[in-house]
Protein backbone atom coordinates (compact mmCIF):
# COMPACT_ATOMS: atom_id res chain seq x y z
CA UNK A 1 0.00 0.00 0.00
CA UNK A 2 1.61 3.54 -1.08
CA UNK A 3 0.24 6.58 0.40
CA UNK A 4 0.99 9.87 -2.45
CA UNK A 5 1.70 13.33 -0.52
CA UNK A 6 2.57 16.09 -3.70
CA UNK A 7 4.55 14.36 -6.52
CA UNK A 8 6.22 11.34 -3.90
CA UNK A 9 5.03 8.00 -2.82
CA UNK A 10 5.78 6.80 0.53
CA UNK A 11 5.12 3.26 1.09
CA UNK A 12 3.11 1.86 3.51
CA UNK A 13 3.44 -1.26 5.56
CA UNK A 14 0.97 -3.02 8.01
CA UNK A 15 3.06 -3.35 11.73
CA UNK A 16 2.48 -6.55 12.74
CA UNK A 17 -0.39 -7.93 14.07
CA UNK A 18 -1.99 -5.04 15.48
CA UNK A 19 -4.03 -3.73 12.35
CA UNK A 20 -2.45 -0.48 12.12
CA UNK A 21 -0.65 1.33 9.04
CA UNK A 22 2.23 2.94 9.49
CA UNK A 23 4.79 4.57 6.69
CA UNK A 24 7.51 1.85 5.96
CA UNK A 25 10.18 5.11 6.98
CA UNK A 26 10.06 6.27 10.42
CA UNK A 27 12.11 8.70 12.27
CA UNK A 28 13.87 8.08 15.20
CA UNK A 29 12.93 10.08 18.53
CA UNK A 30 15.70 9.83 21.36
CA UNK A 31 17.26 13.13 20.09
CA UNK A 32 13.87 15.17 20.87
CA UNK A 33 14.17 16.70 24.07
CA UNK A 34 17.75 15.56 25.09
CA UNK A 35 20.53 18.72 25.53
CA UNK A 36 22.77 19.59 22.99
CA UNK A 37 20.60 18.46 20.02
CA UNK A 38 18.81 20.58 17.55
CA UNK A 39 16.09 19.18 18.89
CA UNK A 40 16.49 20.46 22.28
CA UNK A 41 14.27 22.59 22.36
CA UNK A 42 10.23 23.15 20.85
CA UNK A 43 11.02 25.05 17.90
CA UNK A 44 14.03 22.80 16.66
CA UNK A 45 11.36 19.50 17.60
CA UNK A 46 8.94 21.40 15.80
CA UNK A 47 10.71 21.01 12.66
CA UNK A 48 11.92 18.10 12.59
CA UNK A 49 8.35 16.59 13.27
CA UNK A 50 6.63 19.39 11.33
CA UNK A 51 9.01 18.24 8.28
CA UNK A 52 8.45 14.28 8.57
CA UNK A 53 4.54 14.84 8.49
CA UNK A 54 4.55 17.08 5.68
CA UNK A 55 6.65 13.96 4.06
CA UNK A 56 4.27 11.23 4.96
CA UNK A 57 5.91 9.78 7.46
CA UNK A 58 3.24 8.25 10.14
CA UNK A 59 5.91 5.69 12.00
CA UNK A 60 7.65 7.88 15.32
CA UNK A 61 10.04 5.92 17.32
CA UNK A 62 9.70 7.01 20.50
CA UNK A 63 9.83 6.09 24.51
CA UNK A 64 9.03 6.81 27.81
CA UNK A 65 13.08 6.88 28.62
CA UNK A 66 13.58 9.37 25.85
CA UNK A 67 15.10 12.93 26.52
CA UNK A 68 15.71 14.46 29.65
CA UNK A 69 14.45 14.54 31.77
CA UNK A 70 13.02 10.87 31.06
CA UNK A 71 10.08 11.43 28.53
CA UNK A 72 10.76 14.86 27.33
CA UNK A 73 10.46 13.19 23.90
CA UNK A 74 6.83 11.87 24.20
CA UNK A 75 5.96 15.76 25.65
CA UNK A 76 7.60 17.26 22.74
CA UNK A 77 6.46 14.40 19.75
CA UNK A 78 2.63 14.81 21.51
CA UNK A 79 2.92 19.03 21.34
CA UNK A 80 5.03 19.07 17.58
CA UNK A 81 2.25 16.51 16.11
CA UNK A 82 -1.26 18.47 17.65
CA UNK A 83 0.44 21.80 16.44
CA UNK A 84 1.26 20.67 13.20
CA UNK A 85 -2.34 19.22 12.60
CA UNK A 86 -4.33 22.32 14.55
CA UNK A 87 -2.58 24.50 11.34
CA UNK A 88 -3.90 22.35 9.16
CA UNK A 89 -7.59 22.18 10.36
CA UNK A 90 -7.28 26.24 10.84
CA UNK A 91 -6.36 26.31 7.10
CA UNK A 92 -8.96 23.41 6.21
CA UNK A 93 -11.91 25.86 7.98
CA UNK A 94 -10.91 29.11 6.80
CA UNK A 95 -10.48 27.56 2.74
CA UNK A 96 -13.72 26.43 3.42
CA UNK A 97 -15.74 29.26 4.67
CA UNK A 98 -13.84 31.29 1.88
CA UNK A 99 -15.48 28.73 -0.64
CA UNK A 100 -18.71 29.01 1.54
CA UNK A 101 -18.82 33.06 0.83
CA UNK A 102 -18.61 32.98 -2.51
CA UNK A 103 -20.90 30.77 -2.97
CA UNK A 104 -23.28 32.78 -1.16
CA UNK A 105 -23.78 30.62 1.87
CA UNK A 106 -23.07 33.65 4.63
CA UNK A 107 -24.70 31.21 7.29
CA UNK A 108 -22.13 28.38 7.08
CA UNK A 109 -18.76 30.72 6.64
CA UNK A 110 -20.31 32.49 9.12
CA UNK A 111 -20.00 29.34 11.36
CA UNK A 112 -16.69 28.11 10.14
CA UNK A 113 -14.96 31.82 10.60
CA UNK A 114 -15.92 31.91 13.81
CA UNK A 115 -14.42 28.53 15.07
CA UNK A 116 -11.38 29.47 13.21
CA UNK A 117 -10.57 32.87 15.33
CA UNK A 118 -11.88 30.85 18.52
CA UNK A 119 -9.11 28.15 17.64
CA UNK A 120 -5.98 31.21 16.68
CA UNK A 121 -7.16 33.37 19.73
CA UNK A 122 -5.41 31.38 22.88
CA UNK A 123 -1.88 31.76 20.60
CA UNK A 124 -2.51 34.93 18.09
CA UNK A 125 -2.35 33.30 15.20
CA UNK A 126 -3.24 35.38 12.30
CA UNK A 127 -1.63 34.47 8.87
CA UNK A 128 -3.66 31.98 7.66
CA UNK A 129 -6.36 34.86 7.59
CA UNK A 130 -4.39 37.56 6.18
CA UNK A 131 -3.33 34.71 3.63
CA UNK A 132 -7.24 33.86 2.96
CA UNK A 133 -7.85 38.11 3.77
CA UNK A 134 -9.27 37.97 0.29
CA UNK A 135 -12.37 36.31 0.24
CA UNK A 136 -12.50 36.67 4.29
CA UNK A 137 -12.78 40.26 4.70
CA UNK A 138 -16.46 40.78 4.00
CA UNK A 139 -16.88 37.91 6.98
CA UNK A 140 -14.43 39.69 9.47
CA UNK A 141 -15.92 43.28 8.78
CA UNK A 142 -19.12 41.94 9.11
CA UNK A 143 -18.49 40.25 12.29
CA UNK A 144 -17.69 40.85 15.87
CA UNK A 145 -14.42 43.07 16.31
CA UNK A 146 -12.06 41.83 18.72
CA UNK A 147 -7.99 42.64 19.01
CA UNK A 148 -7.40 39.17 16.79
CA UNK A 149 -9.69 40.40 14.33
CA UNK A 150 -8.32 44.39 14.53
CA UNK A 151 -4.86 42.14 13.25
CA UNK A 152 -5.93 40.42 10.59
CA UNK A 153 -7.91 43.23 9.51
CA UNK A 154 -4.62 45.54 9.34
CA UNK A 155 -2.39 42.48 8.02
CA UNK A 156 -5.34 42.04 5.31
CA UNK A 157 -5.63 45.95 4.41
CA UNK A 158 -1.64 46.23 4.25
CA UNK A 159 -1.11 43.16 2.20
CA UNK A 160 -3.82 44.40 -0.40
CA UNK A 161 -2.07 47.56 -0.66
CA UNK A 162 1.14 46.28 -1.60
CA UNK A 163 -0.48 43.86 -3.79
CA UNK A 164 -2.23 46.95 -5.72
CA UNK A 165 1.28 48.12 -7.14
CA UNK A 166 1.93 44.79 -7.85
CA UNK A 167 0.49 43.34 -11.05
CA UNK A 168 1.48 39.73 -11.82
CA UNK A 169 2.20 38.48 -15.19
CA UNK A 170 -1.10 36.33 -16.63
CA UNK A 171 1.06 33.05 -16.61
CA UNK A 172 1.20 32.95 -12.89
CA UNK A 173 -3.22 33.94 -12.58
CA UNK A 174 -3.37 30.17 -11.82
CA UNK A 175 -1.54 30.60 -8.83
CA UNK A 176 -2.73 31.47 -5.16
CA UNK A 177 -1.02 34.46 -3.09
CA UNK A 178 1.03 32.32 -1.07
CA UNK A 179 2.14 30.10 -4.01
CA UNK A 180 2.71 33.85 -6.24
CA UNK A 181 4.85 34.46 -3.12
CA UNK A 182 6.85 31.48 -3.05
CA UNK A 183 7.65 32.26 -6.55
CA UNK A 184 9.29 35.81 -5.66
CA UNK A 185 11.56 33.76 -3.25
CA UNK A 186 12.58 31.43 -5.64
CA UNK A 187 13.33 34.01 -8.24
CA UNK A 188 15.96 35.01 -5.17
CA UNK A 189 17.54 31.75 -5.99
CA UNK A 190 17.11 31.05 -2.24
CA UNK A 191 16.69 27.42 -1.26
CA UNK A 192 13.94 25.45 0.02
CA UNK A 193 15.64 26.05 3.75
CA UNK A 194 15.56 29.38 3.43
CA UNK A 195 12.26 30.04 1.76
CA UNK A 196 11.12 28.01 4.67
CA UNK A 197 12.37 30.05 7.06
CA UNK A 198 10.97 33.55 5.55
CA UNK A 199 7.33 31.99 5.47
CA UNK A 200 7.37 29.96 8.75
CA UNK A 201 7.28 26.47 6.73
CA UNK A 202 8.78 23.54 7.41
CA UNK A 203 10.91 22.42 3.97
CA UNK A 204 9.18 19.48 3.49
CA UNK A 205 6.10 22.12 2.86
CA UNK A 206 7.77 24.34 0.36
CA UNK A 207 8.96 21.10 -1.46
CA UNK A 208 5.46 20.51 -1.97
CA UNK A 209 4.76 24.05 -3.11
CA UNK A 210 7.46 23.98 -5.10
CA UNK A 211 6.18 21.10 -7.05
CA UNK A 212 2.69 22.13 -7.27
CA UNK A 213 4.43 25.77 -8.62
CA UNK A 214 6.17 23.56 -11.48
CA UNK A 215 2.90 21.30 -12.29
CA UNK A 216 0.52 24.35 -12.44
CA UNK A 217 3.03 26.51 -14.85
CA UNK A 218 3.36 23.37 -16.84
CA UNK A 219 7.39 23.51 -16.04
CA UNK A 220 9.29 20.45 -16.62
CA UNK A 221 13.24 19.28 -16.98
CA UNK A 222 15.84 19.01 -14.30
CA UNK A 223 15.97 22.03 -11.24
CA UNK A 224 17.94 24.68 -14.14
CA UNK A 225 15.82 24.04 -16.08
CA UNK A 226 12.62 24.94 -14.12
CA UNK A 227 14.45 27.57 -12.41
CA UNK A 228 15.17 29.53 -15.82
CA UNK A 229 12.02 28.77 -17.26
CA UNK A 230 10.43 30.21 -14.36
CA UNK A 231 12.46 33.55 -14.23
CA UNK A 232 11.58 34.22 -18.54
CA UNK A 233 7.88 33.56 -17.40
CA UNK A 234 8.38 36.14 -14.59
CA UNK A 235 10.15 38.50 -17.57
CA UNK A 236 6.77 38.32 -19.45
CA UNK A 237 4.00 41.24 -19.44
CA UNK A 238 0.52 40.92 -17.75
Amino acid sequence: MNWRLGSEIVEQRRLGESGLVVSAVGLGCNNLGRPGTATESLDGAREVVGAALDSGITFFDVADVYGAPRGRSEELLAVCEGMHYALVALHVRLQTASAYERLGKRGEAETLLAQALADAAPDGIVMPFAENYRYLKPLLAAGPQTALTARVLALGEAGERRQSGTVRPAAFAVLTEREYALVGLMAQRLTNREIAEKLFLSEGSVKQYVNQIYSKLHIEGDQRTKRRRLAELLTQKA
